[in-house]
């Protein structure tokens, strides 16, 4: 079971308006007897979109497929 969610990018600012309603959806799908899962945000920039963007080139590169 995972025990962090981090979610990042352009629509982040969401949370704020809708944080609630996606804290109770993780908590109902969420085996019962797990522990509360951490969900942090990030505001991105552009270094971190173009990070990302170079470990799914390297993997296409490496592997030959995209695996995202």
């Amino acid at each position: 079971m995972p025990q962090k969610i981090l979610l990042a990018g352009e629509g982040v600012g969401l949370m704020d308006v809708a944080g609630g309603t996606v804290r109770e959806t993780i908590a109902a799908h969420r085996h019962p007897q797990a522990a509360p899962v951490g969900l942090e945000t990030k505001i991105s920039d552009f270094h971190d979109w173009a990070r990302g963007a170079a470990v799914l080139a390297i993997q296409v590169l490496v592997l030959g497929t995209d695996r995202a």
